[in-house]
């Protein structure tokens, strides 16, 4: 009974610790964002090879050939498996690690910094459109941020203490994160780098046994890992077989793609990507001027040298700006830290009150957009679309000839042997002209479905379409579906 009531006694102090009851209201605002009109997006061309993989059993997943790493789809396949068909059972495991990602990057604020800190971030992850749009897609981008901000905190102990279980544990959640993106190995790799570089020119910074207990995480991240290793060798591999300037264009380039990606993070626009970047500038200029924490050095460090590597790289092949997710919490720690920073005579709740304005006021200005107009291909009128005008012996022909982007989305939404018509996809337009040929010696008509997202291969067909095909049956954002005129062929 006195164990029963001490435990009692902690839990009812909990409830009355104003930091827990801010972290819960800011959780479930996050929750509130990240699950308000979750399935008011069709599938997008990514979303649906996550589809398309996640029709596998495990061994199947295991052997796919995108370049994702296979835990992600087995999440992705028990949550499809016990929720059923539906957009909500592909993206509700992405919403929930974006949710838990909102305590995590708390404590990473607290664990650097302070508590008032760590509540800073937290609400600017929770209001953050760029976070919200990934937890509410099937993608691994939230995944691969939770267990990144898991790393950071456990990095950063190791880093101050130099003891052996938190660089152990830091090197087993190094591996985990890998195990969700490929790209995280630059991140991790910049992180090592810099230790290494701190403590052969910092010697009066070390910490004793420091390098035999880091040393001791990397081996740990080394063997769970090794498995990582071959896939990425073989996916980059495949990679650079298959691309081509169609794939180039698709991405930003050099400058404009450093530019998305901080547009991106602060909230995407411009008078808030220019408050974001002053106050990080502002409180990184005082954490090295401080001078007295090396995870301050380091936060500063991962504040600038991964976007101007990532920049560089994208001169040189197309990026996309989520490939850069994982340094938000890298930007809202630091913006965060304004809390500590800002001038003593200015108050600081009156900090905070600006600055969580300023957070609300532009998700505000963003969010509305976001949850009520298409961003990505609308395969889901086109699948509508196909039901209405198909019949039993049709053929429709999918372009760009890209099986898992173009299968995935629009199979999600129009099952063509519930239709009874046949599935073809064209690499060129000879290719399409002999195709539809075919189709209509046999007596059907023929569809084609045409998604512009991204532009692959699609240029090449405007000028057939012109002049073969009926006026558009259903036109989309970035997708249209044609009936071909046979008395033209």
């Amino acid at each position: 009974m006195e164990a029963s009531g001490g435990a009692l006694n902690k839990l009812g102090g909990l409830f009355r610790d104003r930091y827990f009851i801010a972290l819960i209201i800011i959780m479930v605002i996050g929750a509130v964002l990240r699950f308000y009109r979750i399935s008011f997006q069709s599938l997008w061309i990514d979303e649906g090879a996550t589809y398309y993989y996640v029709l596998n059993d495990v061994f199947g997943i295991l052997t796919q050939t995108e370049q994702t790493p296979p835990p992600f789809y087995i999440i992705e396949h028990y949550s499809y498996v016990l929720l059923g068909h539906s957009e909500l059972s592909l993206r509700l495991p992405a919403a929930l690690f974006g949710i838990a990602s909102i305590p995590a990057i708390y404590f990473l604020g607290k664990e650097i910094h302070s508590k008032n800190v760590g509540l800073l971030a937290a609400v600017a992850l929770a209001l953050s459109p760029f976070h919200i749009w990934y937890s509410q897609t099937a993608r691994p981008y939230a995944f691969m941020l939770f267990f990144f901000i898991l790393f950071l905190i456990f990095f950063i102990r190791a880093y101050r203490s130099g003891g052996r279980k938190d660089w152990l544990i830091a090197g087993i959640l190094a591996a985990v994160t890998f195990y969700f993106h490929f790209y995280m190995i630059l991140f991790i790799g910049l992180a090592a780098v810099f230790f290494l570089v701190w403590n052969k020119y910092v010697p009066s910074d070390r910490r004793p046994d420091e390098m035999k207990n880091a040393i001791r995480g990397f081996i740990a991240f080394l063997i769970l890992s090794i498995p990582l290793f071959f896939m990425m060798a073989w996916y980059a591999l495949r990679h650079l077989a298959i691309y081509s300037d169609a794939y180039a264009d698709c991405w930003n380039h050099g400058l404009d793609y450093g530019y998305m990606t901080l547009y991106n993070i602060f909230y995407g626009n411009v008078i808030s990507l220019l408050i974001f970047a002053a106050v990080i500038l502002f409180c990184s200029y005082c954490m090295i001027k401080q001078g007295k924490d090396r995870a301050n050095y380091f936060m500063v460090f991962l504040g600038a040298v991964p976007i101007i590597v990532l920049t560089g790289m994208s001169f040189y092949f197309g990026m996309d700006s989520r490939y850069s997710f994982f340094l938000i919490p890298v930007y809202y720690i630091l913006f965060g830290s304004i809390l500590k920073y800002a001038p003593s005579k200015i108050d600081k709740r009156i900090v905070a009150a600006v600055a969580v304005g300023f957070l609300a006021v532009s998700c505000a200005v963003i969010m509305p957009t976001q949850y009520t107009e298409y961003d990505k291909a609308d395969f889901r009128g086109a699948g509508e679309a196909l039901y209405a005008a198909t019949s039993p012996g049709d053929t429709v022909i999918y372009l760009p000839p890209v099986k898992d982007t173009m299968y995935g989305p629009l199979s999600f939404y129009y099952d063509n042997t519930q239709d009874g018509t046949i599935i073809t996809t064209a690499t060129w337009v000879g290719d399409l002209e002999e195709k539809i040929s075919d189709a209509v010696a046999g007596g059907g008509d023929v569809f084609l479905v045409i998604c512009y997202q991204n532009g692959w291969g699609v240029k090449q067909y405007e000028g057939w379409l012109a002049d073969k095909a009926e006026p558009p049956l259903f036109q989309g954002y970035e997708i249209s579906v044609f009936k071909v005129d046979k008395s033209k062929i």
